[in-house]
């Protein structure tokens, strides 16, 4: 049957209306993938204080901290030339898969006392921190960050590329699939949102997080914090003696590893011992004792 010229008007004007549309579809999608294609850069190679959107606080300074030992508890080392990531764990280090980072997914982690299984009751909680002189709202826990760099030049500047926990039931796991829960990704911060902003800046290239650091700033092992950490206390999901912390980190992008270990550790000063029932019952009695005591020095003293 032969179309109206009527006919054919209407369906022209459909195509190109399906046409103009699906352009303007696409290029939206198109845009929106770029836009969301961002990497925050974060610069503190000369120090500084910086909070991120998903509430998570940088600090990097030059001020003298002993963090030696007897001070930290160093929980996982890491140490590969041009780019590095691990895990901790109390599982045979030559067992273990970690993600896909820049093309392997080789684990870099150190056999030794230093890096093994840690509880998320092993962490104090510190309220309301006030870090160069502003007050983060909120009850955070930190961890410690040492890295080891070559010096000069730009060999000794590192970057943080990732930082994940997460809350399992098993201190040994092998894998991130058997850690538990992913509980927190320094990645998923988008922007700065506090202290420092202007540190920050984003980079339509990749996505992600830089977190750009100087080894210079405190060189040597064991005579500066390079930086610390402070995330909410909810980052760690349950709190409890059964449940283990697992961290996993990256380094090497752009800035690469090129050097000694880089090191995570807690900070012993943040835990508050809670006696258990048993030793607060024993510690009533004998304050119950020494009080009697007293009481009977005191008499004999007046008789």
């Amino acid at each position: 049957m032969q179309r109206s010229k009527f006919t054919s008007y209407i369906l022209r004007g459909v195509r190109d209306i399906t046409s103009t549309a699906g352009a303007f579809l696409f290029t939206a999608l198109l845009c929106t993938t770029f836009a969301n294609a961002a990497t925050l850069i974060v610069d503190l190679t000369a120090g500084g204080v910086v909070q991120l959107s998903n509430n998570a606080v940088l600090v990097a300074n030059s001020n003298p901290t002993v963090v030696g030992t007897g001070f930290i508890d160093s929980f996982l080392r890491v140490q590969a030339n041009g780019s590095e990531q691990g895990f901790n764990t109390d599982a045979n280090v030559n067992n273990l898969t970690c993600p896909n980072f820049n093309g392997t997914t080789a684990c870099d982690d150190k056999a030794g006392n230093f890096t093994h299984s840690v509880l998320t009751s092993d962490f104090g909680q510190i309220t309301n921190p006030v870090i160069g002189g502003t007050t983060y709202t909120g009850t955070y826990v930190r961890f410690l960050l040492d890295v080891n760099e070559n010096r000069g030049g730009t060999n000794e500047l590192i970057t943080l590329d990732q930082v994940s926990l997460y809350n399992g039931i098993i201190g040994n796991p092998t894998s991130l699939a058997a850690a538990g829960t992913n509980t927190f990704n320094l990645s998923s911060a988008t922007s700065c949102t506090a202290g420092q902003t202007s540190l920050c800046s984003t980079s339509a290239a990749g996505s992600g997080i830089n977190v750009n650091l100087n080894y210079s700033l405190n060189a040597g092992s064991g005579n500066g914090y390079d930086m610390f950490l402070y995330v909410p206390t909810s980052a760690l999901g349950t709190i409890s003696s059964s449940r283990y912390l697992t961290l996993y980190s990256a380094f090497g992008i752009p800035n690469e590893t090129d050097a000694g270990f880089e090191e995570w550790a807690r900070i012993t000063s943040d835990v508050s011992v809670v006696p258990e029932p048993l030793y607060l019952w024993l510690l009533v009695v004998t304050a119950g004792v020494m009080f009697a005591k007293d009481c009977r020095r005191k008499r004999s003293e007046n008789a």
